[in-house]
């Protein structure tokens, strides 16, 4: 049968070359268009398997690089000190991005490290396959070895309970230094950190996936750190939560800061809205253009069939059946489909990979299997046309190849 179908493919290529291209390109806006709503899903994903939305972020609205970072600095930890002392916040992160290196000598490797605070490793949700945040969260200054977590891409040259040096430029000798560290802990493959210093912080969460998480193992160095980085949970009812943003937002302005405050729902929110047009225009663009293929193809289907006359009385002289006949065509819509779904499928995967590998919309598996299950519904509406059709063909006019002037426009 497999034989017969890739024969009978093979008679009608150019109208079979045709409908691949229409259905390839429509496929291919679906996987788009899905592959766009899939990126908001994920980045969504990936900001609650941190924190929960309703955790606030503060940033500075202009945050201008200081000529005197020292002094900037110094009255950033003031105005978070008074953060702290007004208590009105039952949780106050920070963290810090700073580069690690394995040597201090010529050829070293470069890393990213995040140092937590304590409430930041109390408020952030952490996948671990192996060993456990706890001693990250027991970490005490004077014990001398760091513990840390590395994410799943480092866990072959860190190993589990193995100790390491590492090496980083003291921001005020700018001479290097190090550090005693154990790993702890082993990410899950999927787990992600924000790479920090945005207004909003859950913009860039996607695109970082190798890092080494730490504890507070001495004073954050940087400005942009107490003025971009800071997460903070409050307790009470809405109105209560409100009011004691504005207070916190209050200390700010005292200290001629202009800040805002969001939720990380918010900031979903507002992601959201910005993908919201290219999300809706791939997905309208593709069920446009499958459903006039899917039109197309039926009316070609019908009327192949009608067309086939005599090609199914050779079928049926040689002993094959309406149900074997049923199952040619659809066959042939089953292989037209899956070519076309395949190639669309491939040709993204490798303009994804080759050519835009750093954007944050992807084709992955959840993609295509969403997207294959359009397909299906696109075969199973076609395979039922050549039931119908054949149902109410008569053997003698298989036999006979229909009307006279249906078996004139045969092509032998």
């Amino acid at each position: 049968m497999i034989k017969i179908i890739l024969q009978s493919m093979k008679s009608r290529r150019l109208n079979n070359i045709l409908m691949v291209v229409q259905f390839t390109i429509g496929f291919a806006a679906l996987l788009v268009g899905i592959g766009c709503v899939e990126n908001v899903l994920q980045y969504k994903r990936n900001v609650e398997s941190l924190a929960p939305l309703e955790t606030v972020h503060i940033s500075v609205r202009e945050f201008v690089f200081s000529d005197n970072p020292a002094a900037a600095l110094s009255e950033y930890r003031s105005v978070f000190s008074q953060v702290q002392e007004s208590g009105l916040a039952d949780e106050l992160g920070l963290f810090e991005s700073l580069s690690v290196y394995d040597s201090d000598e010529i050829g070293r490797q470069r890393f990213r490290l995040y140092e937590l605070n304590r409430d930041c490793l109390a408020m952030t949700g952490l996948s671990l396959q192996k060993g456990s945040e706890t001693p990250l969260k027991d970490y005490d200054r004077a014990s001398g070895i760091v513990p840390i977590v590395v994410s799943a891409s480092l866990s072959g040259q860190y190993r589990m309970g193995e100790r390491y040096s590492l090496f980083y430029v003291n921001g005020e000798t700018y001479e290097y230094e190090e550090i005693q560290v154990e790993v702890a802990g082993v990410l899950e493959p999927s787990q992600r950190f924000w790479l920090g210093g945005a207004t909003r912080l859950s913009e860039n969460i996607s695109r970082n996936k190798d890092f080494i998480l730490a504890p507070q193992f001495m004073d954050f160095q940087e400005g942009i750190t107490y003025s971009m980085n800071i997460l903070l949970r409050l307790s009470g009812t809405r109105t209560e939560k409100e009011t004691k943003l504005e207070q916190i937002r209050n200390i700010y302005e005292e200290n001629q800061i202009d800040v805002q405050v969001y939720t990380l729902q918010y900031e979903v929110d507002s992601y959201y809205e910005v993908q919201k047009v290219p999300v809706i225009g791939a997905l309208t663009f593709a069920g446009i253009l499958l459903l006039l293929s899917l039109l197309g193809c039926i009316g070609a289907i019908l009327a192949e069939t009608t067309v086939r006359y005599h090609e199914f009385g050779i079928y049926y002289a040689v002993g094959m059946t309406k149900k074997d006949m049923v199952i040619l065509m659809q066959g042939e819509i089953l292989m037209l489909y899956c070519s076309s779904f395949l190639i669309a499928s491939g040709s993204c995967i490798l303009f994804w990979g080759l050519l835009l590998k750093g954007t944050s919309v992807s084709v992955n598996w959840r993609t295509i299997l969403a997207a294959s299950a359009v397909m299906l519904v696109c075969v199973v509406l076609c395979a039922g046309m050549p039931f119908i059709k054949l149902r109410k063909m008569e053997p003698v006019d298989m036999i006979k190849g229909g009307s006279d002037d249906l078996y004139r426009t045969q092509k032998y």
